[in-house]
């Protein structure tokens, strides 16, 4: 059953506020959402001071490896 003095204009007016807030609080998460997935995607630069590391690090395949430089830690910050 349905009350008897409906008034659909009435009703319009008076959802308006929140239908509003509702978008917007749906437009705010798609917005963040498409920002946290831009940032996954995204390749990330683990050298803080841009300097090549891995494979951007080109060598002539001849590279080898000493006992002295296996003993030392390369990057004593990261501990």
């Amino acid at each position: 059953m349905s009350p008897p003095d409906t008034n659909i204009e009435k009703q319009k007016q008076k959802h308006a506020g929140p239908i509003i807030g509702i978008t917007a609080g749906l437009v705010f998460a798609a917005i963040i959402l498409v920002v946290y997935l831009f940032f996954i995607v995204s390749p990330e630069d683990n050298s803080p001071d841009n300097t090549p590391t891995g494979d951007a690090v080109q060598t002539d395949g001849n590279a080898t490896i000493q006992p002295s430089d296996a003993a030392t830690d390369q990057n004593p910050s990261s501990n």
